[in-house]
């Protein structure tokens, strides 16, 4: 339990320090490698004009269901759990077809 609640701290922390707080800003690590990645964001181009946009709550959602599955450190879990719930705290967090930004 003690793991899973230092994962939920870290996971808050993590928010802070590198995620913005509002829709339709870059994080402060905003790393972009062609054609999967732009500026922090998974971001696949599904045409000229389209992009799809993996939010990273559905990275850690998938993380939190594997750990029923196989083991996962309870430390992870929580981060997980922390940031599946921050992202799906944004306004556009079902939002997956956007405008393609490359």
């Amino acid at each position: 339990m003690l793991f899973l609640i230092i994962g939920l701290i870290l996971s808050k922390m993590y928010s802070y320090l590198v995620l913005p707080n509002k829709c339709n800003i870059e994080p402060k690590i905003n790393p972009s490698f062609y054609p999967i990645m732009f500026k922090g964001m998974l971001m696949f181009p599904i045409s000229e004009k389209k992009c799809c946009h993996v939010h990273h709550w559905i990275i850690y959602l998938f993380i939190c269901i594997c750990s029923l599955f196989i083991y996962v450190p309870k430390l992870i879990i929580g981060f997980s759990l922390g940031l599946l719930i921050q992202g799906m705290l944004y306004e556009d967090s079902f939002t997956f077809i956007c405008d393609n930004p490359y």
